[in-house]
């Protein structure tokens, strides 16, 4: 009597519980398509957590944000409303061809080579920029020269470097004695060697 269990079980009937059920071809496209988009928003919900500053939860809840009202009204009683000033201006920015600066550290060579755009309140300011480039030019190789390759890698030594390219692009260009309006200094290449 040397029967294998595959006869075995082929020669037991089976009840119709324990049969396997067989899957079909619309119940896993099925499953696949609840899997795409259950992922779909776990990542979308993920990226407005981490993108959108004051994204909650809570506020997607409808009952929420009717309570909300009432709190923004009471609020808005102490307090002044402010409207953000939206301005359909384009920035006005002048770039400058990048600048490499040999800085002496301890005896030492360093080489600091950087990259600098001009971010200006108007036209006549970025005009005057151009027509005396080779100023502005030498004024901030002057700024550059004078650093500390140690201290301008810091965020620090950074924004000390800013602040001293403003005020020296800021000052009067002779002999016309006019001064450009600098918004912000912007680095759009910054290496030491």
């Amino acid at each position: 009597m040397n029967t294998s269990s595959s006869a075995r079980r082929s020669s037991q009937p089976r009840a119709a519980y324990q049969r396997p059920r067989q899957k079909g071809l619309g119940q896993r496209i099925f499953r696949l398509i609840l899997l795409i988009l259950v992922v779909g928003v776990l990542s979308a919900l993920t990226t407005l957590y981490f993108v959108w500053p004051d994204f909650s939860l809570a506020k997607l809840n409808p009952n929420s944000q009717q309570s909300q009202p009432a709190n923004n009204d009471a609020e808005s009683n102490s307090k002044p409303l402010r409207t953000p000033l939206i301005s359909n201006a384009k920035p006005n920015f002048v770039d400058f061809e990048p600048f490499t600066v040999t800085l002496d550290q301890e005896g030492r060579s360093r080489i600091l080579y950087v990259g600098i755009t001009l971010q200006v309140a108007d036209n006549h300011s970025r005009e005057l920029l151009q027509q005396y480039q080779p100023v502005v030019r030498d004024r901030i190789l002057h700024v550059l020269s004078l650093q500390d390759p140690q201290q301008v890698q810091t965020p620090t030594g950074r924004e000390t470097l800013i602040q001293q390219l403003d005020e020296s692009l800021s000052l009067p260009y002779p002999p016309a004695n006019q001064a450009p309006e600098i918004n912000h200094v912007l680095f759009t290449t910054f290496v030491v060697q």
